[in-house]
């Protein structure tokens, strides 16, 4: 009896399972099920907007070529291309040139000439590119190749600056625009644009490949708007390796007569001591303004021959220089002031001093922290 009981039970659960699958739809149980072909199953799943845009080819290596790139071609460096050549023999492309479809000449590139370029050399004959929509215009076309460059191989201050400048003057793009896209902060596009009216000394340091150093640049730049005589001697230093970054930085500031950390106030009698390392620089004598006019000295010989006797703490309060009231402002996490009578560039945007030096920014990406007394 506990036989046939068994067996109902085993019979029930049976029509239970086959009753399932009669209510399960076909489509559905075909994809439930093994296939032979996993490709052909998964075209058969796939929506139409989710279909690749373009493909990858293997073609004959001299059907490839390149015009109008970001990257200049004294910036195509022969130790870089041999570096990725040895790549090649162990991995070979990883990624393969992005290209426009063909047309009369062939594939013209769009992004990736230096694999190209390091295939050749390395004797490939064929090459595997990837083949897609081209870019709707030149601005994207600069877009697509300056943000290649700067996110994966590192293009050269120089080519990034004319870029830039061409997409603002030819395309009307702003410096905030261009900041979002590339995925840089607004600073870095701040620093490079700068570098378009660079005097020729700093110009050079860049092209003969002396330093990438933007920041240095962008410095130097700056302490030829207050003392040009004084930049062929720096960037002379530059080239010889004594002069740094933050020594570029020093000078400016004291060039603006801005006081430095533990140095005496312009008016002391130790003042002549700060001011060794600046006339070493550039030859204007520290406390020197914009016009290189020595700021005026209270002595203590003017203050006891003045017409009007002071008392000792008024006497103090002449020899230091007048504080003056700035407006403190927030940057990308750095603090400096609000520069008043400078105009800017664009509107809607302000130029800031920063420890880093002056820039022009967007107006909306400063915050006001208060008036301070400096």
């Amino acid at each position: 009896m506990a036989k046939n009981f068994k067996d109902a039970m085993r019979k029930r659960r049976e029509n239970s399972a086959l009753q399932t699958q009669a209510e399960t739809s076909t489509p559905e149980r075909e994809l439930e099920l093994p296939h032979e072909n996993l490709n052909q199953q998964e075209l058969k799943v796939n929506r139409p907007e989710q279909e690749p845009a373009g493909q990858i080819i293997r073609v004959p290596i001299d059907e490839v070529y390149a015009l109008a790139q970001v990257r200049p071609e004294e910036d195509f460096e022969e130790v870089v291309i041999d570096g990725m050549k040895q790549t090649y023999v162990d991995f070979g492309i990883l990624s393969p040139p992005r290209c426009f479809p063909r047309d009369k000449r062939g594939y013209r590139i769009w992004m990736g000439e230096t694999r190209w370029r390091s295939a050749k050399a390395k004797g490939d004959t064929f090459i595997d590119i990837y083949v897609g929509p081209p870019p709707e215009n030149e601005k994207k076309r600069i877009y697509g190749q300056l943000i290649e460059n700067l996110h994966q191989s590192g293009l050269k201050p120089l080519a990034t600056a004319m870029q830039l400048q061409a997409l603002r003057d030819i395309h009307g793009e702003t410096q905030e625009g261009m900041a979002r896209i590339l995925g840089k902060p607004k600073a870095f596009i701040s620093k490079h644009m700068r570098l378009i009216d660079a005097p020729p000394a700093v110009i050079a340091l860049l092209k003969d490949k002396v330093t990438k150093d933007v920041d240095l640049a962008y410095t130097l730049c700056q302490i030829n708007d207050v003392n040009p005589d004084s930049v062929e001697k720096l960037t002379k230093m530059v080239r010889d390796g004594k002069l740094t970054r933050q020594a570029a930085i020093k000078e400016l500031n004291v060039l603006k007569g801005r006081p430095q950390k533990g140095t005496q106030q312009p008016g002391n009698s130790e003042t002549g001591k700060a001011g060794n390392t600046t006339e070493q620089l550039s030859g204007v004598p520290a406390g020197s303004g914009s016009t290189g006019t020595p700021q005026p000295q209270v002595t203590q010989q003017s203050r006891e021959g003045g017409r009007e006797q002071l008392s000792a703490e008024q006497a103090g309060k002449a020899s230091s220089p007048a504080k003056v009231t700035r407006v403190l402002v927030k940057f990308e996490d750095c603090e400096g002031f609000l520069l008043t009578d400078r105009v800017p560039e664009e509107f809607g945007q302000l130029w800031v001093e920063l420890p880093i030096g002056e820039m022009c920014v967007d107006a909306t990406d400063i915050s006001i922290l208060g008036i301070k007394e400096v």
